[in-house]
């Protein structure tokens, strides 16, 4: 790039990071930013422009960069999910934000350096429908446990997580005893899924490993047999937004229990309580399906020891 496309591009950065209006700039946000939009483009054509989107900024957001992209003009764009992610000469090194968000905890850090705010008491989730429990139920000769996958293509950084989700059943109430969520390539996916069905096969008399059947969980449901894991498939119905809505009531009337305590408690509430709005819903997704099996399409009525690939 010229020197001059070089200078041209700082300015229009410097104009578009702009989040609030100076007490002497007249207009409301969407239109001063237009406004710079049109400066930008006419100053540095064919020059790229970076916009650095705040929350203040978020309704104006999709006007101006839909400008950008020239979505009228055949222009072309990228949008980059907000994921503090260190990287030399861009933002802090990742050990710095890791430590930011051990020490501020995953919500704040989320609204913070990833730019994904969460209602104070959640979206279509509320927090304080759940119960919590302080130690795991005991085991009844009646319970079940539900190892509720969805899994990702692919471990790149920008890719969807794998995630999993373990219920403990009883009657009409549902334990939430462990989530799991990282991004894998398939050989560890795999390996993952056998290593919690082994933790996971004996803990009650009843027990099932469900798989959505798509993307990488068709081959994986197929490579389990390989091993003589036999999972259940489960083709989605409706959008995860839907599958989600029609377990609300049950969560609303006290029916789910999380851990009071979990190393995966804090992810695992900034996903529900953004849901739909949050970038990611791999958890949501393996918790919809764990509780749609569980009460919606009953199950477990054979012991492990009855079932091959339970070994």
């Amino acid at each position: 790039m010229a020197p001059e496309g070089r200078q041209e591009t700082g300015q229009a950065l410097r104009v578009l990071r702009a989040g609030r209006p100076r007490a002497r700039t007249a207009g409301r946000p969407a239109q001063r930013l237009g406004g710079a939009v049109n400066k930008a483009q006419g100053q540095s054509a064919g020059v790229p422009v970076v916009v650095v989107r705040a929350r203040q900024c978020l309704r104006p957001r999709r006007r101006v960069i839909g400008r950008l992209q020239g979505k009228d003009k055949g222009g072309r764009g990228r949008g980059i999910p907000g994921e503090a992610v260190g990287h030399q000469g861009l933002g802090e090194p990742r050990e710095v934000l890791d430590e930011f968000k051990r020490s501020m905890g995953s919500l704040d850090f989320a609204a913070q350096y990833q730019q994904e705010p969460v209602a104070e008491g959640g979206n279509l989730i509320k927090w304080d429908w759940f119960q919590f429990y302080d130690k795991p139920p005991g085991r009844t000769p009646e319970d079940r446990i539900i190892v509720s996958w969805d899994t990702a293509m692919s471990s790149k950084e920008l890719s969807s997580y794998s995630a999993c989700v373990v219920l403990q059943i009883r009657g009409e109430t549902a334990w939430v005893l462990d989530v799991f969520r990282e991004r894998l390539e398939y050989p560890d996916l795999r390996r993952k899924v056998i290593e919690l069905h082994r933790r996971w096969r004996k803990a009650c008399n009843r027990y099932e490993l469900v798989i959505e059947n798509k993307g990488s969980g068709m081959s994986l449901i197929q490579d389990l047999r390989d091993e003589n894991i036999y999972a259940i498939k489960v083709d989605p119905e409706g959008d995860k937004v839907m599958r989600m809505n029609a377990q609300t009531a049950r969560i609303e009337a006290g029916s789910v229990s999380l851990p009071r305590s979990a190393g995966w408690l804090d992810e695992f509430r900034r996903e529900v309580m953004a849901f739909p709005a949050g970038h990611y819903t791999d958890q949501i997704d393996a918790f919809s399906q764990a509780l749609d099996r569980a009460f919606n399409r009953r199950g477990g009525d054979v012991g492990w020891k009855h079932i091959r690939g339970l070994y």
